[in-house]
């Protein structure tokens, strides 16, 4: 019979490569220009537009 191996069932990440993983996320993640980006759109929405937007994806060819 095999014997049961130590393991963490919530990590997904291969043992040796946590620093190359972190790096990586730490690149992907979002700047702060990024998010004052989206606030800034999000400040210009309102109905009016929303309805534009959804009459023009809705229109046919």
């Amino acid at each position: 019979m095999a014997l049961a191996q130590k393991r963490n069932p919530g990590c997904i990440i291969t043992r040796g490569k946590e620093k190359t993983f972190f790096k990586k996320v730490n690149e992907n993640r979002p700047t702060e220009a990024f998010w004052n980006e989206c606030k800034q759109l999000r400040k210009n929405l309102n109905t009016e537009s929303i309805n534009a937007l959804n009459a023009l994806m809705d229109k046919e060819d």
